[in-house]
């Protein structure tokens, strides 16, 4: 996450990208959008294919009786990485290794630790939850499914495109 958020900013690309520097020095406002926004739009795409990522890793490492199983499976690590990855990550920044060494001589201090880094990280969740906001809104449309079906109908034909884009992507959703 805050490898994230060091690579998507928009200083950090000019000096990879020169024809940025336009955009750097004559609109403020963009690149207060962009350092804004686009750290939390990398995460959530890095977010979305993680699921499958992670299904991949639980059918060739454990051997689940049922498929409904490994959903379960899925749906517990997965919950534990948002904690981990998304809630307490960008709270103890960069310095990741001495704060676990400070938590593993001291284990109280988590919710002084928290109390103190929390708020400077609140930039980044306020962020964070529009960009989610959009997520959410774009997958009750359920545009992805339209264009498989309006790309596999030009192809098969309006019956067939319909049974083909009928299983979704149950890692995901």
């Amino acid at each position: 996450i805050v490898a994230f958020a060091a690579v998507a900013r928009l200083e950090t690309l000019q000096t990879v990208v020169p024809l940025l520097d336009d955009i750097v020095h004559n609109w403020p406002v963009l690149r207060t959008v962009w350092d804004g926004l686009v750290s939390s739009m990398a995460l959530s795409l890095f977010m979305s294919f993680l699921p499958s990522c992670m299904m991949v890793i639980f059918k060739a490492s454990f051997r689940l009786k049922s498929n409904r199983w490994s959903q379960l499976q899925l749906q517990q690590w997965y919950f534990y990485f948002l904690i981990i990855f998304v809630l307490l990550v960008p709270a103890v920044g960069s310095s990741i290794f001495y704060t676990f060494s400070r938590l593993v001589d001291r284990p109280m201090d988590i919710f002084s630790l928290l109390a103190s880094t929390l708020p400077k990280a609140t930039h980044f969740y306020l962020c964070y939850f529009p960009v989610q906001w959009s997520s959410q809104a774009l997958e009750l449309a359920r545009y992805s499914i339209v264009i498989k079906f309006l790309a596999l109908q030009a192809l098969y034909g309006p019956r067939r495109a319909k049974a083909l884009c009928e299983p979704e992507d149950q890692n995901y959703y």
